[in-house]
C-alpha cells in the first residue's frame, strides 16, 4: 500500500495488534529494516538508529507487521503458505488498509482493495474451517475475527417467521411500493393522466363561467343605459 505521508511506529502498532516474533524484542534484538535483519547484531549504534522503526517509511513498517504475523502463525520455519499464515497476513493487511482509510477516506482504490482482501480472507477461512476445525477456531480467536455467514454456513439470517423479514411478507427488493391515492381539489382519479384530464376540464369550465358572467354583466349594462330605454 502506498501512502503520501509517513507515520510513526505508534500509528502502525495500533493498526496491527499481532504478537511479536521470536527474536525481535524479547531477546533484545532491535527492529530494523527487514532487508538488514541478518546483520542487525553487527551494526553500530548510529546505523541502528538510522534504520530503526522511527525512521522507517510506511511500507517498511507494514512489512515488519506482516513478518511478525508470519512468525506467529507459521507451522514450521520458512512456512509462508499455510492457511493460518495466509489468514494472518490478510488480517494484518486489512487492518493496515483500514487505518489508511481513516486518514484518507476518499481513496477509492484502497476501498476496493480492502473489499477484495476481505473476500479473499473469507475464502481461506471457509477452506480452513472445512479441513482443520481446531486450527480454524484457534485462528479466529487469536486474531479476533468475528464469525460471519460469509465463511460459516451455520450462521443464518433472519428466520422466515420474523415480521421484519421481506421473505415473510412475500416481498423482495424488486417489489414496487404501493402509492397512496392523492385527493385533488377537482375530484378523484386512478392514474396521473386521469388527474391531469380532470384539472384541464375544471380549468375549461372556470373560463366558460367567467365568459358567461362577463356577457351577462354587459347585457345588464346595455339594458340600463338611457339609449336602450328610448
Amino acid at each position: 500500500m502506498r501512502t503520501t505521508a509517513t507515520t510513526t511506529a505508534s500509528d502502525t502498532s495500533a493498526s496491527a495488534p499481532v504478537a511479536a516474533p521470536e527474536g525481535s524484542e524479547d531477546d533484545g534484538t532491535p527492529d530494523v529494516i527487514w532487508k538488514l535483519r541478518h546483520i542487525a547484531s553487527e551494526m553500530p549504534a548510529g546505523l541502528l538508529q538510522a534504520f530503526s522503526t522511527a525512521n522507517m517509511s510506511q511500507s517498511e513498517l507494514n512489512q515488519l507487521d506482516v513478518q511478525r504475523a508470519i512468525s506467529r502463525w507459521q507451522r514450521m520455519p520458512l512456512d509462508t503458505g499455510s492457511g493460518e499464515v495466509q489468514v494472518a497476513i490478510l488480517t494484518v493487511r486489512i487492518q493496515q488498509l483500514a487505518a489508511h482509510l481513516q486518514r484518507h477516506h476518499k481513496d477509492k482504490h484502497s476501498k476496493r482493495r480492502l473489499s477484495m482482501l476481505v473476500s479473499q480472507r473469507n475464502r481461506v477461512l471457509k477452506y480452513l474451517r472445512r479441513k482443520q476445525r481446531e486450527r480454524y477456531m484457534e485462528v479466529i480467536s487469536g486474531l479476533n475475527i468475528r464469525a460471519t455467514k460469509a465463511f460459516d454456513p451455520t450462521l443464518m439470517g433472519h428466520p422466515q417467521g420474523n415480521k421484519t423479514s421481506w421473505a415473510a411478507k412475500g416481498l423482495n427488493k424488486h417489489t414496487p411500493k404501493k402509492r397512496k391515492k392523492r385527493a385533488t381539489p377537482y375530484g378523484e382519479a386512478k392514474s396521473p393522466k386521469g388527474r391531469t384530464r380532470l384539472v384541464k376540464h375544471a380549468v375549461r369550465q372556470r373560463r366558460l363561467l367567467k365568459r358567461r358572467l362577463k356577457a351577462a354583466a354587459a347585457r345588464q349594462a346595455a339594458d340600463a343605459s338611457p339609449g336602450a330605454s328610448q
